[in-house]
């Protein structure tokens, strides 16, 4: 099996930290002592709370994706202080007692296990010095884990170009160098503070195109909506009859993994790739299935092998057979 050992944590100390609630259409505004819940759709605020306790030291907000919640902490003198904003309420931990409510959010949300990205960067999740360096390797796996961390929600009829439109036209160009660019034209337009989805050019970058065009104002969760298949189809795409392995990787995602996944068919699937070419692919077989399997056009072959045994060789875009319940490795890639 494959696995990613990245855990997605970022964390600010800026005052004040904009942040989206996990699981939630909720965003919050947080200051060493105080903190607003609003509404990411209207911006309508559900709670207003000032503390009792401060001045606070050492100051941290962190956006715990793994556990669904965000965390505030620091240090009143030598106490520390510190609580949880989750689904609907403030949960306190320590240095004080009282948990605050405020509206439930009903909004339907997937809570099964999410698909994990990883490409190489193990820095600290400092999200001021992430943005900073503005390296696509080490902000996308968070933009794609953040995709499937809270409710998707309903977009509107397109009336013309806007900076995803560009995105997705450079996806289907299949532009490798272009893709990269739009990236981080992207996650610097769409994001703000500590992950906080917005969908205009807030702090005048000089973008000349909205993030999208639509005839009503979107909601900044619209982001999570598109991102999610098409950040996907980078390194997965599935069609009728055969599937794709890698076949939109920026020059900057040369190593990685990716894990968790489902296929539409149903079956597991978890890839390793080094050098920008596949190093190792697992498939968990949901049922008996036969489609073909395709890699960039440099790799010739490939063995297929259940875990127990080993097989002959497959030559790329050839078609293999699978048996439910069965576990194989697709390993040995050859140029």
């Amino acid at each position: 099996m494959i696995e990613s050992h990245l855990r997605f944590r970022p964390f600010s100390r800026e005052i004040p930290t904009f942040v989206p609630i996990p699981g939630t259409t909720y965003g919050a505004k947080i200051f060493p002592a105080r903190v607003e819940i609003f509404s990411l759709g209207n911006g309508n605020v559900l709670l207003e709370k000032e503390f009792s306790f401060g001045p606070l030291d050492q100051f941290l907000v962190t956006l715990n994706l793994e556990r669904m919640t965000v965390e505030v902490s620091g240090f009143v003198g030598k106490e520390c202080v510190r609580y949880e904003i989750r689904r609907d309420h403030i949960h306190a931990v320590k240095g004080f007692s009282e948990d605050i409510s405020f509206a439930k959010d009903e909004s339907p949300f997937n809570s099964g296990e999410r698909e994990r990205l990883s490409l190489g960067c193990a820095k600290s999740q400092d999200i001021t010095l992430m943005m900073r360096r503005g390296s696509l390797e080490e902000l996308v796996p968070f933009w794609y884990f953040l995709s499937q961390s809270f409710p998707l929600c309903e977009d509107g009829a397109e009336k013309g170009d806007s900076l995803f439109h560009e995105l997705e036209s450079a996806v289907t160009a299949r532009d490798k160098t272009v893709l990269a660019e739009r990236l981080l034209s992207v996650l610097r337009t769409a994001f703000t503070s500590l992950f906080l989805p917005h969908v205009g050019d807030d702090f005048h970058l000089g973008f000349k195109l909205p993030l999208f065009a639509l005839e009503k104002t979107p909601s900044p969760l619209l982001l999570f909506r598109k991102s999610f298949p098409l950040l996907r189809s980078l390194f997965f795409q599935e069609h009728a009859h055969s599937c794709e392995i890698l076949p939109l990787l920026p020059p900057q995602f040369h190593a990685g993994r990716m894990t968790h996944m489902k296929t539409a068919r149903g079956h597991a699937l978890s890839i390793e790739w080094t050098k920008k070419a596949p190093r190792r692919i697992f498939f968990e077989a949901a049922s008996d299935d036969s489609f073909a399997i395709k890699f960039p056009h440099d790799i010739k072959r490939f063995r297929l092998r259940l875990f127990d045994r080993t097989v002959g060789t497959v030559l790329n875009g050839s078609e293999v057979s699978l048996e439910a319940g069965k576990r194989y490795l697709l390993d040995r890639f050859e140029r």
